[in-house]
């Protein structure tokens, strides 16, 4: 029966360095897959991960995760609107500090119901799902935070703001309304907009003028000129039931 020779290790190569370099190759590959399959998830973050067998799903968990050469992003969980003073006016849209942080706009200009235009500042902060299936609904939908700023809650607080200032006069607000107008505006927020008729009508007043003093007439001096105001009201729209009807806020349909 043929014999064939053993294979030999090539010259000054002995198998004790090879069974040291064998664990470090495997080391090695750890590393490498380590790098490329795992992340630190972030508190405050949800985190939309894609593998490269194509699962995907959220992560909301703190600590490390393994996501096997695919794809993340992060989505901070609370999203912050505001129109403050300070912020820069040359952007044609809403400055965005961070991809997944917040918006930042110049004071908003609003018209109240008596054609009374002032500069209104305010902030908003929103909360994303971080359920799994609520999360990558939002995800799909919108793809990055900037999107979900730019297209649906930068939008959405710029209408919301105009018609809380159109339901009372300019008047109203600053004789001790500004309760009130907040109270409105965050419950618009988060219900929808109140669906409205402005009506202008007409009040008389009060105050009446006398005529120059005739003095066969005595203490009964005439009096005329009754003075009439225009009056600008604002009527909710209501169902069968009474209720205000509203226009929903399209992004509550996300869970935010």
């Amino acid at each position: 029966m043929a014999s064939f020779p053993k294979p030999s290790l090539p010259a000054g190569l002995t198998s004790a360095p090879l069974k040291l370099l064998m664990p470090l190759a495997a080391l090695i590959g750890v590393v490498l897959i380590a790098k490329e399959s795992v992340f630190y998830a972030e508190p405050g973050y949800v985190y939309h991960v894609r593998t490269v067998t194509g699962q995907e799903h959220a992560v909301s968990d703190v600590g490390y995760q393994f996501f096997l050469w695919g794809r993340w992003n992060a989505w901070k969980r609370a999203l912050t609107v505001q129109a403050v003073s300070g912020a820069s006016e040359d952007l044609a849209y809403a400055e965005i500090e961070s991809a997944e942080t917040s918006a930042s706009m110049p004071p908003l200009n609003i018209m109240y119901l008596d054609q009374v235009d002032a500069d209104a500042e305010a902030t908003v902060r929103f909360s994303i799902p971080t359920d799994n299936d609520g999360f990558l609904r939002l995800a799909h939908e919108y793809r990055t935070p900037a999107n979900l700023l730019r297209t649906a809650l930068i939008p959405a607080f710029k209408e919301t703001l105009q018609a809380t200032a159109s339901l009372m006069s300019a008047e109203e607000y600053y004789s001790g309304a500004r309760t009130e107008f907040n109270s409105e505006f965050e419950n618009q927020m988060n219900n929808g907009i109140y669906l409205v008729r402005r009506e202008e009508t007409y009040a008389n007043s009060p105050r009446k003028v006398k005529g120059s003093a005739n003095a066969t007439l005595g203490n009964e001096q005439e009096e005329f000129g009754n003075e009439s105001k225009v009056v600008y009201v604002v009527r909710k729209v209501v169902d069968e039931s009474g209720n205000p009807q509203r226009k929903a806020q399209k992004f509550t349909t996300f869970g935010i």
